[in-house]
């Protein structure tokens, strides 16, 4: 449970596996007692879980009866009791949970990279590119790989269908044969290069062609595990009533974040990277990045039937800057420091979204920039442990607040 710096009371979660299906929910219910807890959920038949909140440094106790039935006729035999204690003082992203770190080739991403190649588990460059044809187009850069291996990270790159383009992906998509031949391009460069895997980054798919995403998906991972790779997926996570809105935001389901099952997608793949950031883009007014109110709506919306640990918090290290509604630029927090250095403007915090904005005026218009500290990515860390998941992906590798690699200690 050590995992990040926490202000506040904890949200637990204990989760009980059984080696078979529960005949009876309600009797494994009542037989389960967690001190603190307020909620008891199921993720499947053999996987119940209670949730409730603690405050730091104290003990959980959580026991579980003997007698609980299986569907396969046999029962529990023994009682299973435990405790687990919440740190009094949690300060960083422990070890064992993943550090994924987005890379893009330009200097202040590979300054990034080489500065903290011992506090990154994952690097997921965005090298590759898919073709209609099911070919890749890449740039990999040998250094970041020679680096990478020498320090123990695991090289998992992104493949993107060209130019975000959905008529690319449908053409992959629909085509059985065009899907095994990307697969096997797939494997047949990582082999080559020595990667882990890889992180497949459809975007602009419309939710028409939702359960072809899922093909390719479990036609990659059916190919990649056999030649002893990984495979995840970046996914845009929902809220309730996405596919019921109005206007910019069901055009936005319909055409990017409708293509997404989430939980087919993860019984295929090792993993789902939510990208829990861009609540406000450039089809919306401004806002949050990545507010924590819109997160913890994504997540408990978008976990629905997903293995919490099959699934990676995204982070973003950027900030978005509006002139207006579709008038969006971004970079770094660097920079978001210089504009309001340059206009004499003074970063606000919005507690209530825990983000950092500031507003300013330059060649008569006006600007709206909202962004990332280290504090404020400080503070939404504790979601991890909240939810059970499995680690962080960050966009991207030198976009960061300095402060930011403070929270991630050495992961060797």
């Amino acid at each position: 449970m050590v995992d990040l710096q926490a202000d506040q009371p904890a949200n637990i979660r204990v989760t009980v596996h059984f080696s078979q299906p529960v005949a009876d929910r309600m009797q494994a219910e009542r037989l389960l007692d967690v001190t603190g807890t307020t909620r008891i959920g199921w993720q499947d038949d053999s996987t119940l879980y209670a949730d409730g909140t603690k405050l730091l440094g104290s003990v959980i106790g959580a026991r579980l009866a003997a007698g609980i039935a299986g569907r396969d006729g046999s029962y529990t035999v023994s009682p299973v009791a435990e405790q687990y204690s919440v740190p009094g003082n949690i300060t960083q992203v422990a070890r064992g949970r993943l550090v994924q770190m987005y890379y893009v080739n330009t200097s202040d991403g590979h300054d990034a990279f080489f500065s903290h190649l011992d506090q990154i588990d994952m690097v997921s460059p965005a090298w590759y590119s898919a073709n209609a044809n099911a070919s890749l187009t890449g740039y990999a850069h040998q250094d970041v790989i020679d680096a990478a291996h020498a320090h123990g990270i695991q090289i998992v790159p992104l493949v993107v269908n060209n130019n975000v383009d959905p008529a690319v992906a449908h053409a992959i998509l629909a085509d059985p044969a065009r899907r095994a031949a990307l697969a096997a391009n797939l494997v047949n460069e990582a082999r080559s290069r020595g990667y882990a895997g890889w992180q497949i980054d459809f975007e602009q798919v419309p939710w028409t062609d939702r359960d072809l995403l899922t093909e390719l998906v479990r036609d990659c991972a059916k190919t990649f595990h056999a030649a002893g790779l990984s495979l995840s997926v970046a996914v845009i996570p929902r809220l309730a009533g996405d596919d019921v809105a109005t206007g910019v935001m069901l055009d936005y389901f319909r055409s990017w974040s409708g293509a997404y099952d989430f939980p087919a997608l993860a019984r295929s793949a090792d993993f789902l990277s939510f990208m829990t950031y861009d609540e406000h883009n450039g089809v919306t007014p401004p806002g949050p990045v990545s507010g924590i109110p819109w997160m913890r709506q994504a997540l408990d919306f978008s976990l629905e039937g997903v293995p919490p640990e099959k699934v990676t918090l995204g982070l973003p290290t950027y900030y978005h800057d509006w002139t207006g509604v579709g008038r969006l630029t971004s970079s770094s927090v660097a920079d978001a420091l210089t504009l309001a250095q340059m206009y004499g403007a003074t970063p606000a915090f919005d507690a209530s979204q825990d983000e950092m904005h500031f507003g300013y005026n330059a060649y008569g218009v006006h600007h709206e920039l909202w962004y990332e500290s280290a504090d404020t990515l400080r503070r939404k860390l504790p979601m991890l442990y909240e939810y059970g998941l499995k680690g962080i992906s960050v966009w991207r590798l030198g976009f960061e607040d300095p402060s930011f690699w403070k929270l991630i200690p050495s992961r060797r």
